[in-house]
């Protein structure tokens, strides 16, 4: 019990907050994001990453009078609005610092970067049993090489080399839940923008399925609004059951 409870931890004080406006104890109204070990995961393995959050730390910190270079530690609520400053500043500058490449440019990723977020927030709040992840699953990536998918493969290459997404590679140990299924290919969301996006910043448990058709459908503009809503709602419940859209396809 006590296994499964550490798993849904943050998951449930998302979903605390979301329903009572805060969490008994907390004087933020936010997820808390703060220590070295949360810095870490927040970089993602990049160290420009890390030093701008520090750096934020520690601006805020003197700010409110605390002598960080006599040994004084920072506060926890200075080290989360440092988080906080640093991950919307890092979503917000997408449009801005993204060159045009093979048809995507910065507003179509920082789109697509919110929209994922959206998702993922709404099955980190109702999804039943694995609430928690980052990852962005491609069902049928054999559908990649079409001519139709073109946009969607430029787009995760752009996104990969500017660090907006990371490949998740494949591994002798991976395997699917059930040995019928087709092996997906994965790639994670950048953990800077888990703050900003108000999600979790683990990428643990299951991962969130789309097909090659449903994300070139999220890049469209003209059917971005329908896609993301029925994706959205997916969320809810287990794909494969969900009545409200039995039988529904994105044609």
């Amino acid at each position: 019990m006590s296994e499964y409870r550490n798993k849904l931890e943050v998951a449930a004080i998302f979903r605390l907050l979301r329903e009572k406006g805060k969490v008994e104890g907390r004087k933020s109204r936010r997820k808390i994001y703060a220590g070295f070990d949360t810095y870490t995961y927040l970089s993602s393995g990049i160290i420009r990453i890390f030093l701008n959050l520090v750096g934020m730390a520690f601006y805020r910190a003197e700010g409110q009078g605390t002598n960080v270079k006599k040994g004084e530690k920072i506060s926890v609520e200075d080290q989360n609005w440092a988080a906080h400053i640093v991950s919307k500043g890092y979503l917000e500058k997408i449009h801005k610092n993204i060159e045009a490449y093979g048809g995507i440019n910065g507003e179509m990723m920082y789109q697509f970067v919110t929209d994922i977020g959206d998702i993922f927030r709404e099955r980190l709040l109702f999804h039943s049993s694995e609430p928690e992840t980052l990852s962005i699953s491609i069902k049928d990536p054999q559908n990649l090489n079409t001519d139709e998918s073109r946009l969607l493969n430029n787009f995760l290459i752009h996104s990969v080399r500017e660090s907006i997404l990371y490949k998740r590679e494949e591994t002798s140990s991976y395997r699917p839940k059930h040995t019928t299924t087709i092996r997906t290919k994965d790639y994670v969301l950048n953990r800077i923008y888990s703050p900003a996006l108000e999600i979790s910043y683990r990428a643990r448990w299951g991962r969130c399925n789309f097909t090659v058709k449903e994300l070139s459908y999220l890049l469209d503009s003209d059917s971005r609004a329908e896609t993301k809503k029925i994706l959205q709602q997916r969320q809810r419940t287990s794909e494969t059951t969900y009545p409200m859209f039995k039988g529904m396809t994105l044609e």
